[in-house]
């Protein structure tokens, strides 16, 4: 079976034998889905048309036992434009349709007998139906958040990979970042060994995974529904996926970026140029730009050119260009430079643009409410940015330092974590270095350029769920003051008998002019003299607290060590250690953190677009909240100004603006940062 012979037809990889009896889509309706049945079936039947595949994860509609399932990668996901293309015989049609008739006939007869019943009692409580768990969220218009049905009813995912004896995660299907090898006969890639490196640190040198391949138009469902432990799959952090993803309802957390991209064009000459000047008239009025659907890249195309200019796939290269679909694509530099187009099996005229249109800062993405599972992830990469700055290779792994922050059973993690893979700048030079040399963003900061830098928002402008009911947003709304903690320091926490001033005073006034409509005076500070104990924090008696240091015992808490703490991007850095400061909030309300950090984000972002106190409105408005937060970033700003304007305000006389503390932008310089592992 190939796409040319059976359109619609699904690629698989592996080495060993099986057959697929169905594929997983909850995108399909009820009429595709019986196609799909239909025609899998009789493919897959036919030793003519065997399909080889290395296992399934649903078989039948019925989730396959983790002992049954062997090392297995996924394919693109059947979609119900593609299976209509798919010939199914006329005597299934009829046998389907048969099957259907039964179905409705056995339902209305049991409704009917359910009626009757419900008419012979005379208690009214028998009228309303019973709920029912599901998996799949309700398909009503409400706006409120939906936790995800695996973790409701699941351990911690550190639990679960534990007893399952080996992780999963969601990846790609992309050169350099996760693809077949045909001669190791193993999935490989940058991607790949940011997996490994997490479940070495989980299992140590014996480690196990699995990888499914992920379209971005599922990548979220899955990670919802527990189908994959975490995503690796060239995943954007925005604002609006971190508060409140549209397919799922549900946020997602985000690790540090891992590397950072920007979107461009490509295409045949010359419409690489025509989609760089966003012309559609002349020579360009026939341009076409393929762009993958369900990214943050459709919808920023969406502002800049007609409907009509662009066309949604999943494949840019082996659909829009190969396929004849369009003349240009849009992707991030990593996929659509000129050489790897060539890698990835297109020869055709190509050239590639010039212009960065956006932000793209890919991040490793795992679910809301497991704290505990989002904070190992984050520390393992930060431990291979940390070995890359200390010049410890894989084959010194061992001089790492053990940590004891998530239990003794961990505390060799990253050492084992770097021993698998190599460091950071190691899994680079081996895999992305050729199709996509490293500079810029995505070199190691080293304290002479600037580190203040935005992630994009998203789509803010889609109507979010509100305040979670019971959460610390209506909680401070219902008090009527933000409760502060601040420590006194010149420039940052200054006391002059009457009020606060300071950087960290500033931006514990920005988040009380986002909550209470404008007014930034609702502020309870509580002086706290000590920024590291954050027991106050974690037993809500401060709802957040300013300048409060990233360090691993800090952040994690667990263990007798400490509570566990969420951060915003921090404000301001000091010294050559790594010390960076930022505004802290307990993890119990992921809602609430999420808030404060995009706030904090919210200030840089004012300064790089120049936005300034008195131009506010130039602002975004946000709804990701409810419409009751829609001015929040204006409030923000116009109630403190944005970051250059802090600073300038509160620390230029004492410390002057220099270093990591200046913005990153235009031109960029390196952004990753390795935060002290210990």
């Amino acid at each position: 079976v190939s796409r040319d012979s059976f359109p619609g037809a699904v690629p698989v990889e592996g080495p060993e034998g099986g057959r697929i009896r169905m594929f997983y889509s909850r995108r399909l309706s009820n009429d595709s889905w019986g196609h799909v049945r239909a025609s899998t079936s009789s493919y897959c039947r036919e030793s003519s048309s065997e399909l080889s595949v290395t296992a399934v994860l649903v078989e039948d509609n019925n989730p396959v036992e983790p002992s049954r399932r062997r090392s297995f990668t996924f394919s693109e996901i059947v979609h119900a434009s593609a299976v209509q293309n798919l010939s199914v015989s006329r005597r299934r049609k009829w046998l389907l349709m048969t099957c259907l008739v039964v179905i409705v006939l056995i339902t209305i007869a049991g409704l009917a007998v359910r009626l009757a019943r419900n008419d012979a009692s005379s208690d009214d409580s028998l009228l309303e139906p019973s709920p029912v768990a599901s998996s799949h969220p309700a398909n009503n218009p409400s706006l409120s958040p939906t936790a995800s049905p695996y973790a409701l009813n699941a351990k911690p995912t550190l639990s679960q990979v534990n007893e399952r004896g080996f992780l999963r995660c969601g990846v790609p299907n992309r050169f350099g970042f996760s693809f077949w090898n045909e001669t190791s006969g193993e999935r490989e890639g940058f991607e790949i060994d940011l997996c490994r490196a997490i479940s070495a640190a989980i299992f140590g040198k014996n480690y196990t995974i699995e990888t499914v391949v992920l379209s971005t138009a599922e990548r979220f469902e899955a990670l919802h529904e527990g189908l994959v432990d975490i995503l690796i799959r060239t995943t954007t952090h925005t604002m609006e996926r971190d508060i409140y993803q549209i397919d799922t309802r549900a946020g997602f957390t985000f690790s540090t970026p891992y590397l950072y991209d920007g979107l461009m064009f490509g295409g045949i000459p010359p419409y690489d140029a025509c989609a760089d000047k966003r012309s559609t008239t002349g020579e360009c009025s026939d341009l076409k730009i393929c762009v993958r659907d369900a990214t943050t890249h459709l919808d920023i195309l969406s502002e800049l050119l007609p409907g009509s200019n662009i066309v949604p796939v999943q494949g840019i290269l082996e659909i829009g260009l190969s396929g004849g679909k369009c003349n240009a694509i849009a992707g991030e530099s990593s996929e659509i430079g000129s050489d790897i187009v060539k890698m990835a099996g297109y020869h055709g005229p190509y050239e590639a643009g010039t212009s960065v249109l956006s932000k793209e800062p890919l991040a490793m993405v795992t679910r809301d409410g497991d704290s505990e599972w989002s904070d190992f992830v984050n520390w393992v990469l930060a431990s291979m940015l940390y070995a890359e700055q200390q010049g410890i290779t894989q084959r010194a792994a061992s001089v790492l330092n053990q940590i004891n922050v998530f239990g003794p059973k961990y505390e060799d993690m990253f050492m084992n974590a770097i021993g698998a893979v190599g460091n950071y700048g190691e899994i680079y030079r081996h895999h992305l270095a050729g199709p996509f040399p490293r500079q810029g963003l995505n070199l190691l900061n080293t304290g002479t350029t600037g580190l203040m830098y935005s992630h994009p928002f998203g789509s803010i402008e889609r109507k979010g769920p509100g305040p979670v009911k019971g959460g610390l947003i209506n909680k401070i709304i219902g008090r009527g003051s933000l409760r502060c903690g601040i420590s006194p320091r010149n420039g940052f926490g200054e006391y002059d008998g009457s009020e606060w001033s300071g950087l960290d005073a500033d931006y514990c006034r920005a988040l009380s002019a986002s909550v209470f409509a404008g007014d930034q005076n609702r502020v309870d500070f509580i002086e706290v003299s000590d920024t590291d104990n954050v027991e106050d924090l974690y037993a809500g008696k401060l709802d957040v607290m300013a300048g409060v240091c990233r360090r691993i015992r800090t952040d994690v808490g667990g263990h007798g060590i400490a509570p566990e703490i969420s951060f915003s991007v921090p404000y301001f850095f000091e010294g050559s250690l790594g010390i960076s400061r930022a505004l802290a909030t307990s993890q119990n309300d992921e809602q609430w953190s999420a808030f404060v950090y995009w706030v904090v984000s919210c200030t840089f972002y004012a300064e790089e677009k120049g936005i300034t106190k008195s131009r506010q409105n130039q602002m975004p408005i946000v709804e990701s909240f409810g419409s009751d937060f829609s001015r929040m970033f204006r409030d923000a700003i116009l109630a403190v100004g944005n970051y250059g304007e802090m600073y300038s305000r509160n620390v230029e006389n004492v410390i002057p603006r220099n270093g990591r503390n200046m913005l990153n932008f235009d031109p960029v310089g390196p952004q990753h940062f390795p935060l002290p592992t210990y």
